[in-house]
């Protein structure tokens, strides 16, 4: 009986890692770092004054130009870089 000989049949490869995980996909990682421009399209412009909470509940504050400070959850707020 081969199984009680203590013979294996499984063989040892080595295997590469043939890509690098994409960390820019981890909805823990913020999109926006504080003091960054970003554009709102009712709010308009304004900075990035606090991120806090982390997933599904990453809300950034915003500091508007014309409404004032905003608290946004981030999957919802449709904000984009404000490029120069």
């Amino acid at each position: 009986r081969a199984w009680q000989s203590g013979a294996s049949h499984y063989e040892e490869r080595e295997y590469e890692n043939e890509s690098e995980p994409d960390y820019s996909l981890n909805q823990d990682t913020p999109r926006f770092v504080k003091g960054e421009r970003v554009v709102h399209e009712t709010f308009g412009s304004g900075s990035v004054i606090e991120i806090s909470g982390f997933g599904r509940d990453l809300k950034v504050t915003v500091d508007f130009e014309d409404v004032g400070r905003k608290r946004l959850l981030l999957r919802y707020a449709a904000l984009e870089k404000d490029w120069p």
